[in-house]
């Protein structure tokens, strides 16, 4: 079985704040005497497209009379992917709760299907076809409650006294020793549609555009500083407020609001293109990439899924491997990982680099030795405070490299 690393909302997708300390869319008037007519041609309707979201793809066969796969498990809310392959006989991969079917099919042959996984318990799955179910043709799909705070939560040794995460309270201000406000002007957006801190050099200047994904906590003082401080080396940047001007101040707290926006992966990846719009719009930036961090890192690969971009920058953020997602990227992506991760764990990122060399998009990952998830969180038990230099120095020159 092969288990595509999901990570919904998806969209179903890191930061300096850490993650563990971690997207708006004619009258008609009658004319009493008609006039002669020139027919014209129907102006076809726009394709509405449905964002791409994160998903669990499990890679199942059939033969006479068994699965290859007998027990699958997967989240509460997780959007879950199907790939049957009939590879002896006449079969289907049916499961009822979920209304969820593929195509009867004659070996050999592939038949797909995608459904949410709305519901908790234990369902079974089997072949519908003829008396196959009863001659044992049947398998389990464990649907779990997700994790109080999912990949999002402290690793060990990140709690304070009262068992939470540590809260990001500071920033890489004094690591990075930059004034940066005397380099950038700053100017807060506040409409129905998008919330944010737009930054961009004082110097007036054609610039590239960064849409910048705060992690689980939210759009605290630190992403506005790293917003600075990015915007401070030439470019545009757009602080988006994924949480709607809330700030998080406990780790149950920030896993609720986390949740929330995977749980609704089509407003979240309306609001990241809304803040793709700005910055070709009202600042003129006309390339474009996405940064975030953990959560961010999730949602920069979200909105890299569903917008054109030249850039993509993943600091620890869950990853898939399905390449009928991977290969809506346009740009080359730029991975920041750490080797002790105990949730973007090496395995997953290797998957996800091989689907992307396998597109032949281009690519630069780094699993930085021991050090775990959230390591460019200052307040994190995690920080690793060269890592975290080093880190950034490779994503200004990516990015320099990329989009200049």
């Amino acid at each position: 079985m092969k288990k595509i690393i999901g990570l919904s909302f998806a969209i179903t997708m890191l930061i300096f704040a850490g993650c563990a300390t971690v997207e708006p869319p004619a009258d008609v008037t009658d004319t009493p005497t008609p006039a002669p007519q020139t027919q014209t041609p129907e102006t076809p309707t726009p394709e509405t497209k449905t964002p791409e979201t994160l998903v669990k793809t499990f890679e199942i066969s059939g033969t006479n009379y068994a699965f290859s796969e007998t027990e699958i498990t997967v989240n509460k809310g997780d959007t879950v992917k199907i790939i049957f392959t009939s590879e002896e006989g006449f079969h289907d991969w049916v499961v009822d709760e979920f209304n969820a079917a593929t195509e009867q099919i004659q070996a050999p042959a592939v038949s797909e299907v995608t459904f949410v996984a709305d519901k908790v318990g234990t369902f079974e799955y089997y072949c519908s076809v003829g008396n196959h179910r009863e001659m044992g043709m049947v398998g389990n799909l464990i649907v779990n409650e997700p994790p109080e705070a999912d990949h999002m939560g402290c690793q060990e040794g990140e709690v304070d006294e009262n068992g939470k995460c540590v809260v990001a309270a500071e920033n890489n201000r004094a690591l990075f020793e930059k004034d940066v406000d005397t380099l950038v002007q700053s100017t807060p957006v506040d409409t129905a549609e998008l919330k944010g801190l737009f930054v961009s050099p004082k110097i007036a200047g054609d610039y590239p555009g960064i849409v910048m994904i705060h992690e689980w906590w939210g759009l605290n003082d630190n992403i506005e500083y790293m917003a600075k401080l990015l915007a401070g080396e030439g470019y545009n940047v757009f602080a988006i407020d994924m949480y709607d001007g809330q700030v998080a101040e406990t780790s149950d707290q920030a896993g609720v609001l986390a949740t929330e926006v995977r749980n609704n992966p089509e407003e979240a990846v309306e609001k990241l293109k809304a803040a793709a719009d700005y910055l070709k719009t009202e600042a003129g930036s006309t390339k474009l990439a996405s940064l975030g961090w953990c959560f961010g890192g999730q949602q920069s690969l979200n909105l890299s899924l569903n917008e054109q971009l030249d850039a993509t920058v993943i600091y620890y953020g869950q990853l898939t491997d399905d390449q009928e997602q991977l290969k809506n990227i346009t740009g080359p992506v730029l991975g920041i990982f750490g080797e002790t991760d105990q949730s973007i764990t090496v395995e997953s990122v290797r998957s996800f680099e091989k689907a992307l060399v396998e597109l032949e998009i281009p690519n630069n990952i780094t699993i930085y030795p021991q050090v775990g998830h959230a390591f460019a969180n200052p307040s994190n038990s995690n920080y690793a405070a060269d890592e975290t230099v080093e880190a950034w120095d490779k994503t200004v020159t990516f990015l320099n490299d990329t989009l200049k």
